[in-house]
């Protein structure tokens, strides 16, 4: 191995390579040749603050009536979080779509997509003619701390990315109080993904960096509607790939790396409901997180990866408009009767899309990918009537709320056929994972009469976010309400949760 070669190795995984090199650059990821006015673009250097931010939403919007601010909740820092309404009210059936950037708060492209999204909207007629069938709420920085100081994580360490179940941080909350209002129909969150990895170092013959400009991730939960995923995989995504193509940008199903045994192995797609894609999916919408190509970048053809969040957007848009009619008989449509608790993901080869950093050309490496999509049913169990959950746990019913799950408290003594479970194993991790020690159980089912008290907390399953529901109440779903001890468990015990499968009132 050369000198240079090995200190490149030992390089990269402490900076992440954020200088990409200028031929790189110049080849595969030019600026266009277009003029952006928001803020970042007014700045010689950096990116535009928060109150810079909201000083041009402000002057976006005024003396439009089709828009108006509020703020829809505070961070752990005490920053008040924005929130842009774009409603014309006309009479029309509406479609909502809900543009949220910034979760992560060293990824400042989708702010600024969505600031020029503001600008376009207001100032272009044909673009503000999407406001005569669609209801858009626009949600550009969410978290402020973390974006303060250009850092991932919001104040106090956690990753919002991975709190959209256990909703531990006010910022989680927030986001998901004013989306139960608002019910979106469609979803996007716009981020930006790292592309050189320390994973990716020992890639062909001086490395290598992933080279999709766009890697689009929506979810593979198998409890996901199939009329919704149906028109997300056949009419959306389609959709976005090309019009990615038609401005040059390439594109690709979202992928990451993480090692196994020492071996490098690709996570293709996603299916974990705590992350946004999968959690708005499973509360009946079209949600899609769009990565785009710019992590650790700094400034570096950074026009461009705004470009390519515009596009996105702007597609989602116009399709959510132009199939309104097929969206909205997808969401009123069934869910299946069964419910995939736990999948098996097996490993296969394919061909991935990097570029290889000495020879500054594109090339597939044939790599093993787990992908979300290949998941295989493990434990699967009948959809029942409802969700029963024994008094004393009323955080979780907030919980439940705030992810838009509609609940109620029994206020006499009930009798319903359903089933128990008993816990057969429960293993406790070592070390908190976000804030929670989690726990791995195992259970066996009976079914009997149960007798249900006063202040039990029912949760039916002829609701729109029903899937969601199903999901974090089942115990050994991979990210329960069970599983993040929000249920106690203990071996050789009944849970307080209960499968109601007789009819109830």
């Amino acid at each position: 191995m050369s000198p240079f070669r090995l200190v490149f190795l030992l390089f990269l995984p402490a900076c992440s390579l954020a200088q990409q090199p200028r031929a790189m650059t110049e080849k595969f990821f030019p600026d266009p040749a277009i003029e952006i006015p928001t803020p970042s673009f007014q700045k010689k250097r950096g990116f535009a603050t928060f109150n810079e931010t909201l000083d041009y939403l402000r002057a976006a919007i005024k003396g439009h009536p089709v828009a108006s601010c509020s703020f829809i909740g505070k961070t752990r820092g005490g920053k008040d979080i924005p929130a842009v309404v774009l409603r014309r009210e006309n009479g029309e059936r509406k479609t909502r779509v809900l543009l949220l950037a910034r979760i992560h708060g060293d990824e400042p492209a989708g702010t600024e997509a969505l600031l020029y999204f503001l600008h376009r909207v207001l100032e272009d007629s044909t673009i503000n003619s999407l406001l005569d069938r669609l209801d858009i709420a626009v949600l550009p920085f969410i978290n402020i701390d973390g974006g303060e100081k250009l850092r991932r994580e919001l104040d106090g360490g956690l990753d919002m990315n991975r709190d959209m179940s256990k909703l531990l941080a006010p910022e989680t909350v927030a986001l998901h109080r004013f989306a139960t209002e608002f019910l979106p129909d469609v979803v996007l969150d716009l981020h930006e993904y790292r592309p050189f990895r320390a994973d990716y170092a020992r890639l062909a013959s001086f490395g290598a960096c992933a080279a999709p400009d766009v890697m689009l991730l929506h979810s593979d939960n198998p409890n996901h509607a199939p009329p919704l995923r149906q028109l997300l995989e056949q009419v959306f995504l389609p959709s976005i790939h090309g019009a990615l193509a038609g401005e040059g940008m390439t594109s690709h199903a979202y992928f990451t790396s993480r090692r196994e045994a020492g071996e490098i192995i690709l996570n293709l797609g996603g299916a974990s409901p705590r992350s946004s894609s999968t959690s708005f999916a499973l509360r009946g919408a079209i949600s899609i997180l769009a990565e785009i190509r710019g992590a650790d970048l700094g400034r570096t053809s950074f026009k461009r990866r705004v470009l390519a969040s515009y596009t996105v957007l702007l597609t989602l848009l116009r399709d959510a408009r132009r199939h309104a009619d097929a969206l909205h008989d997808a969401i009123a449509a069934g869910n299946q009767d069964s419910i995939v608790v736990t999948t098996t993901r097996p490993v296969t080869r394919r061909p991935m899309p990097f570029i290889d950093i000495e020879k500054n050309a594109r090339l597939d490496i044939e790599m093993p990918v787990r992908a979300a999509a290949d998941a295989r049913p493990a434990i699967v169990r009948a959809r029942p009537v409802a969700y029963a959950i024994a008094p004393g746990h009323d955080d979780l019913a907030e919980k439940l709320r705030l992810l838009g799950i509609t609940t109620r408290v029994l206020g006499r003594v009930h009798s319903w056929q359903g089933e128990a479970y008993l816990v057969t194993a429960c293993q406790r991790s070592a070390t908190p994972f976000e804030g929670i020690v989690e726990q791995a159980i195992t259970t066996t089912t009976a079914t009997h009469l149960l007798l249900f008290s006063p202040g039990t907390l029912l949760v039916e399953m002829n609701q729109r976010a029903a899937n969601l529901a199903a999901v974090l109440l089942e115990p050994e779903a991979e990210n329960s309400f069970t599983r993040y001890g929000l249920i106690p468990a203990r071996a050789g015990e009944e849970l307080p949760l209960y499968r109601i499968t007789g009819n109830i009132p």
